[in-house]
């Protein structure tokens, strides 16, 4: 059974992260990569949840993404990649997000890198970048990451620490929020990001 919990308390102060040796160790809720989502839910939940927030991409529909309201006061909302038609529900992507302004999800995520950066050590490297968020066709909303690769792959984003500044626009038009998440990739699907999806 996989033991070590990666929680991140996204409000105003964080607990300490315990060590691991593979980003598959870690727990976003009770779940890791690899897990099959009927360990966590019902299959009525899971159908459920597809029908209402399934979200493909726009060059394949190999992966998709559906989201349940978190069961923890850490985060608003939990995010799983499933591959499609897969009965058994393995997750190769979990994220947990929490909705807060872009300026205090900024100060937040370097405090959240330095623990990272503690628990995986010198085998990964973190790295950060704003960018226009891909899903904004006017370029005006952003995100700020910080992601950490293995010294030795950097196609290969096992760990992400997402702020979202969605604009005025989107926001409106959307019903979007800014949010602070964190994110735990399998190299499957780190590689369908890279070389497939969009």
């Amino acid at each position: 059974m996989k033991r070590l919990l990666l929680i991140l308390i996204l409000l105003l102060s964080f607990q300490s992260l315990s060590k691991a040796n593979d980003i598959r160790d870690f727990q976003i809720e009770g779940m890791s990569l690899g897990d099959s989502l009927l360990d966590h839910y019902n299959e009525k939940k899971i159908k459920k949840s597809i029908k209402r927030t399934y979200q493909g991409y726009p060059n394949s529909d190999e992966f998709f993404r559906i989201s349940f309201k978190s069961k923890v006061k850490e985060y608003d909302f939990i995010g799983l990649h499933l591959k499609k038609n897969d009965f058994r529900y393995i997750v190769y992507s979990i994220s947990g997000q929490k909705n807060m302004r872009f300026s205090k999800c900024t100060k937040k995520s370097k405090t959240i890198e330095k623990d990272l950066k503690k628990i995986l050590g010198e085998n990964y490297k973190s790295t950060s970048r704003e960018v226009k968020h891909t899903y904004d066709k006017t370029g005006k909303s952003i995100n700020f990451e910080i992601y950490f690769t293995p010294v030795t792959n950097d196609d290969f984003w096992p760990a992400l620490i997402n702020c979202t500044d969605w604009s005025d626009a989107m926001t409106k038009s959307n019903n979007f929020s800014d949010s602070l998440s964190i994110t735990l990739n399998s190299k499957d699907f780190s590689n369908f990001m890279f070389y497939e999806a969009y």
